[in-house]
């Protein structure tokens, strides 16, 4: 509407003018009634008329220029607006894409390290159950030698503890030597096997050091269980 309106100033003014010169010409042609006081109202008449044109278009291009001016700077604004927004968006988008970075990382770590974990874990399970294993089998193999499991079906007790009586009585009742037969054959077993491997358990470890290391672990066995029966 504004720059219509600007676009039909000239017109407006034009016509104005045109209609004042109409009427002084319509003036001047009536010859019977020429004189001064008609003349000068013609002439006010016209004045007005230039006048109120003159200030209608003055409005109507000061309106348009003023809602040029608004115009624009609304436009201006929402330019900015706009530019603001989008550098929001991008700011945003690029912390969005860096948290989503960061987070990806921080998960990668600790898979790695739980898988380390479990690696080590497992790493160590399988030393300990190997050390155990090893333990075991050794715990097999001692008792399988110790007195108390030798095979003593060809071994004879009685004629060995016959070297042994003079000093500890015909019934093991003791003599020079200690009671044996008030021991169990447990008892006499590991006694007989600490001398032979040179333990001094006694006064007469001495003596029963090199008696002992000529003992099998099967004599050991069948004299042990032998002496305990002579109660």
């Amino acid at each position: 509407m504004a720059i219509l309106l600007k676009n039909k100033a000239p017109y407006i003014l034009s016509c104005a003018l045109l209609s004042s010169a109409v009427l002084l010409s319509t003036g001047c042609s009536n010859e019977g009634s020429d004189d001064a006081a008609e003349k000068g109202e013609v002439a006010s008449l016209l004045e007005k008329t230039t006048a109120a044109a003159t200030s209608a278009v003055d409005s109507v291009k000061n309106t348009v220029e003023e809602t040029a001016d608004k115009a624009s700077a609304v436009a201006s604004d929402a330019k900015d607006v706009m530019a603001e927004t989008a550098d929001k968006a991008t700011a945003v988008a690029s912390d969005a894409k860096g948290v989503i970075t960061e987070t990806a990382d921080k998960a990668a770590t600790v898979v790695t390290e739980t898988t380390d974990k479990v690696v080590a874990v497992a790493s160590d399970a399988k030393a300990a159950m190997a050390e155990k294993t090893e333990v075991v089998k050794q715990a097999v193999v001692t008792k399988e030698k110790s007195p108390a499991h030798a095979d003593t079906s060809a071994v004879d007790g009685a004629k060995i503890f016959a070297s042994c009586a003079g000093c500890h009585g015909s019934k093991a009742e003791g003599g020079v030597g200690p009671n044996l037969n008030a021991q169990t054959a447990s008892d006499v077993a590991d006694k007989l096997t600490r001398y032979k491997a040179g333990e001094q358990i006694g006064p007469m470890s001495a003596m029963m050091n090199p008696i002992a290391k000529g003992l099998s672990e099967a004599d050991i066995k069948a004299v042990s269980e032998y002496v305990v029966t002579l109660k």
